[in-house]
């Protein structure tokens, strides 16, 4: 896959990492969190599962 170049317009920007957003950036784009919900869920319900199995020795 090839990578887009840009051309270099020497400005910067500055990151702020949150909880509520994953980053805003000081050109106000804001950056949201994934959405886990469902894989841990998944998690959850399989470390359940697995605590209660004897180990076989």
């Amino acid at each position: 896959m090839p990578v887009e170049s840009f051309d270099k317009t020497f400005l910067s920007v500055g990151i702020d990492l949150g909880l509520k957003t994953l980053a805003t950036l000081s050109n106000e784009l804001k950056i949201t969190n994934l959405d886990l919900t469902y894989e841990n869920k998944m998690i959850k319900k399989y470390q359940k599962t697995l605590s209660r199995k004897k180990i076989q020795q």
